[in-house]
């Protein structure tokens, strides 16, 4: 998730994350927690507290695989700081077979200076009016959408319109440095993103990285993680996390049912004309 699509390209390779859901990482006892105090807040309790910037560099279990990040934090005082490097998923051999594994993401990004989630503007607008809206009946946390570049999709007008994508390499494949996974028994290919979020402003972003099938429909997990820019100026970076999930956040669920609703994919509240 960028401010601005390709401000920066991965390098080439060397050779060598609900209110009522079940999660890998975090105990199930934690569930209506969650559901009480948000995403944001049950993973900072999850999560030991740190005052210096770490990367996130490991491994993390889900139901059907596991997660591993590459990310190294960036401490640009007066730049951009954030978080770079990659997401991959790799499926278990006892997982679902499927010929094409993708990932999407769903993100939350608020503005530290306002105290309220970022808006965009320009090209990426739209993607204010696919924000999740909070409800404290159901512990629904405003502010999240599905990741995308909102200048380079248009809604459906016709059932015939091919249909809008929620997977991130659809928007910025940056093939150099990630691809599609797939898995046949014990033939297996990972899936990947290389992704640079971050902002020369006072922001805290949250994701939540999801592997899908696209043939079959079917979640293998999820992998939570995000990070805090305390201050910019200073190239303050804190507060990183990240754990695995069985099953997407409802917050996910939300923000991708409005993105569908938006663009007017089939399936969607609001179907295409004919």
């Amino acid at each position: 998730m960028r401010d601005r699509p390709h401000i920066e390209q991965p390098a080439q390779p060397s050779p060598e994350r609900a209110a009522g859901r079940s999660a890998a990482g975090p105990a199930g006892s934690v569930q209506a927690l969650g559901q009480a105090i948000g995403n944001r807040a049950l993973a900072r309790l999850l999560a030991p507290t740190r005052a210096i910037a770490r990367d996130l560099k490991g491994d993390h279990a889900a139901k059907d695989g596991t997660f591993t990040l590459d990310l190294e934090t960036v401490k640009a005082a007066g730049g951009k700081n954030g978080m770079k490097g990659s997401i991959t998923f790799m499926p278990k051999d006892t997982a679902p077979d499927s010929t094409n594994i993708r990932l999407y993401q769903a993100v939350r990004d608020e503005d530290l200076g306002t105290g309220a989630d970022y808006v965009w503007t320009g090209g990426e607008a739209p993607r204010n009016q696919m924000m999740t809206v909070a409800n404290a009946t159901t512990g629904m946390e405003a502010g999240w959408f599905i990741d995308h570049s909102a200048a380079a999709a248009s809604k459906r007008t016709k059932k015939s319109d091919p249909a809008v994508s929620e997977y991130y390499r659809d928007y910025w494949p940056n093939a150099t440095a990630s691809q599609d996974g797939s898995k046949a028994g014990t033939t297996k290919a990972q899936a990947s993103l290389w992704d640079f979020p971050g902002s020369s402003g006072n922001r805290r972003f949250s994701f939540e990285t999801v592997a899908k099938a696209t043939d079959t429909g079917h979640i293998y997990g999820s992998v939570f993680w995000g990070f805090t820019i305390k201050d910019a100026s200073k190239g303050e970076v804190t507060d990183e996390l990240a754990y695995g999930r069985n099953v997407t956040l409802a917050t996910t669920d939300e923000a991708l049912r409005r993105f569908n609703e938006y663009y007017r994919n089939p399936g969607a509240t609001t179907a295409p004309t004919t």
